[in-house]
């Protein structure tokens, strides 16, 4: 469709269109202004030349119909969706912060580490709830609002229970989906998925942002995913000795090659929560932790390898 797309575009009905704020393999993400309200807005289109795929179409429907069945504060909040000339959109909440990927390359301290590892999986658990699985947990889909609030995004390869029909396997076998540092070990196989796969990706943050290191990154997506597959990674708290076991031995777990030897997001959930010492959102182990997280700067090759997304959209 010719449309246009242009920096204070009008083409859409209600919405002056912004600057272009990220793409992936699916999709276009613009700012925008609501003429109606008068609010700063995400518009999310399907690119152009997909319009003429049933799969990806079905697959860009899906994602507004997961993020519209869940009611949760830690996750993205769906306004309406439309179709323009046969090209559809959706509109989401603008949120105001960073995104956690960002936030990795300053200091944060220990109350931020705390805040953002236990509203990132209360998020999933209401997702799990829902039986949708998200498939592409990692830090460039966690945005920290600038008031602390963790929002999980891009539901773009998310699984609903009732739609596994429509999914790209059955017309693509073999294919993988999800970025591939954060890949679960069947992923990284190319096998059907459960929320079991979201709780190791999840595993893999939580690593990363305690240590400071990613457990399973290599050189090239080859060696990566060997090291998903096969590598048991040192535990946090010999990393960093300022984590409690309790948390070191959650995280080990979560990162088990079985998918039924990890705990549920509930489970995270409840074992981060039986830790807290004050506020709900501020976990006693934090309190023990040094004034600030180790530095970590993403280096060149893993941030590379960190947008190493495959089949999916922004």
């Amino acid at each position: 469709p010719e449309i246009d797309l242009s920096l204070g575009s009008t083409a859409f009905p209600n919405y002056i269109l912004g600057e272009q704020i990220g793409s992936g393999g699916m999709g276009i993400v613009y700012k925008a202004i609501d003429r109606r309200l008068g609010r700063t807005v995400c518009l999310k289109l399907l690119r152009p030349d997909f319009v003429v795929s049933p799969t990806q179409m079905q697959r860009f429907r899906r994602e507004a119909k997961a993020i519209s069945s869940l009611n949760h504060p830690n996750i993205c909040t769906i306004h309406e969706m439309d179709e323009l000339d046969g090209l559809p959109y959706f509109i989401l909440e603008w949120i105001e912060g960073e995104s956690l990927r960002s936030l990795l390359k300053h200091e944060l301290d220990a109350t931020t580490l705390a805040s953002i590892i236990l509203q990132t999986a209360r998020a999933l658990a209401a997702a799990h709830a829902k039986q949708i699985v998200h498939r592409d947990i990692k830090p460039e889909n966690i945005v920290v609002r600038n008031d602390g609030l963790a929002i999980l995004l891009d539901f773009g390869l998310a699984r609903l229970h009732c739609d596994l029909s429509i999914d790209s396997e059955k017309t693509m076998p073999g294919a993988l989906l999800g970025t591939v540092p954060y890949m679960s070990p069947e992923q990284a196989r190319a096998e059907e998925v459960a929320s079991s796969s979201d709780i190791f990706s999840l595993g893999i943050v939580f690593y990363e942002l305690l240590t400071g290191r990613h457990p399973f990154n290599r050189s090239n997506v080859g060696a990566t995913l060997q090291a998903i597959e096969l590598t048991q990674p040192e535990p946090v708290h010999r990393i960093n000795p300022a984590i409690g076991k309790q948390v070191s031995d959650l995280i080990q777990r979560m990162l088990e090659k079985l998918p039924q030897r990890r705990p549920t997001a509930l489970d995270v959930v409840i074992s981060l929560e039986q830790t807290t010492s004050g506020p709900t959102d501020l976990l006693a182990w934090a309190t023990e932790l040094p004034a600030a997280a180790p530095h970590f700067v993403v280096g060149r090759e893993q941030d590379r390898f960190a947008n190493d997304r495959i089949g999916g959209a922004v």
